[in-house]
């Protein structure tokens, strides 16, 4: 079983190092909020491969940054764009069925990149070296410095974990930057035997969910939760084809996962 973990990773870097992978950050972000400013000005593009052809030119003149910084500009604001265009969807649906009466406006302006951190690309911009260093882009080429991190995590580094992407980050109060490095690695799946409790599954008996539901509707009806009433009563049909009619004194397990039960009023 595989999973996803990110290695922070501390960058033990010269003064003329951090001056050059501060700017490399600054014009990142500039080349964000100039990508951003042009889909919002033809139609809140979203569609990276349409904002890469249009802008790609632009990025590399205007920004300097090099080829693979300059397609990862793009994606970043292609997807920032589709985020916020799934949250107009859903506003205009909530307001359809009259849950809200607020339109929501995070489209009404270019959205706005703050944060200097730039994303690399194992193998493009930035690769492990020997004597554990790491090479990096930037605009003026590459820097190579050394790093430290967990132990654990370096080990899984040093032994051929698979690499993808990383961010530079810098630390604004502790002046330090640092590479966070998502590593894909092997792990034991889970089994009966290394799960001694179980969270999420508990003895439940037909008659009592039954009564917490008779007593949960009308106190939603009598504070006007009418929402709250139906979904309780939803969730009561649903228990009856869980369980048979009659109620029992030895309860039955039930999924919680699978049963949406819901909270109290």
């Amino acid at each position: 079983m595989k999973q996803i973990i990110t290695a922070k990773l501390k960058l033990h870097t010269a003064p003329s190092q951090v001056i050059q992978l501060r700017q490399t950050q600054l014009a990142y972000r500039d080349a964000l909020n100039t990508v951003s400013r042009y889909a919002h000005e033809h139609g809140k593009m979203s569609n990276s491969r349409a904002l890469q052809r249009e802008c790609y030119d632009e990025i590399r003149a205007t920004h300097k940054l090099p080829a693979q910084m300059a397609c990862n500009v793009p994606r970043q604001v292609g997807a920032t764009y589709k985020a916020l265009w799934t949250k107009v969807k859903k506003n205009a649906q909530a307001r359809q069925a009259g849950l809200t009466k607020k339109r929501y406006k995070g489209l009404d302006n270019p959205p706005k990149f703050v944060a200097p951190t730039l994303t690399y690309n194992y193998g493009y911009d930035y690769s492990f070296k020997r004597h554990q260093q790491v090479s990096v882009l930037t605009l003026f080429g590459r820097v190579i410095m050394p790093y430290t991190g967990y132990d654990k995590h370096v080990a899984r580094i040093r032994q051929g974990a698979e690499i993808g992407a990383a961010k530079l980050w810098y630390d604004q109060p502790k002046k330090q930057f640092y590479l966070l490095v998502s590593l894909e690695v092997e792990v034991e799946g889970p089994t009966p035997e290394t799960h001694k409790q179980v969270v999420g599954a508990i003895q439940l008996e037909f008659r009592p969910i039954a009564e917490l539901h008779c007593l949960q509707s009308p106190l939603a009806r009598k504070y006007g939760d009418q929402s709250r009433c139906s979904l309780y009563e939803s969730s009561l049909s649903i228990v009856r084809a869980y369980l048979p009619g009659q109620s029992s004194s030895q309860g039955f397990a039930l999924c919680l996962s699978e049963l949406p039960l819901y909270a109290p009023c």
